[in-house]
């Protein structure tokens, strides 16, 4: 249906603005507390620890973040079978509830 107006095409921008910034809204992230802070940066902690405890995994150029107990690791790995080594090993860290894997293989050529 076409708009008969400049007034009806105005109210349909306003609309659509309006739906726009309202969704906009929606999607914003909450705010961390200190208190989740404070978790993460403790996951964060254990988690560098239990990769650098593990004889087969070189996990210095690991990089550990968390937030809200989501931890992702980024950084590389020297072998293939280091992105499972290292994913396991964080998984199996008590506060840990899922691992994003963003580790990259060092091509040694």
């Amino acid at each position: 249906m076409p708009l008969k107006t400049s007034a009806q095409a105005a109210f349909v921008g306003i609309l659509l603005q309006t739906f726009i910034w309202i969704s906009a809204c929606a999607t914003s992230p909450v705010a961390v507390t200190q208190s989740e802070q404070a978790t993460d940066a403790a996951i964060v902690a254990r988690v560098k620890a239990a990769l650098l405890r593990d004889p087969y995994l070189y996990a210095a150029h690991i990089d550990v973040t968390a937030n809200r107990g989501d931890v992702r690791l980024t950084g590389f790995v020297a072998e293939a079978d280091d992105f499972a080594k290292a994913v396991h090993t964080a998984k199996g860290v008590a506060g840990v509830r899922h691992v994003i894997n963003n580790l990259q293989l060092v091509d040694r050529r």
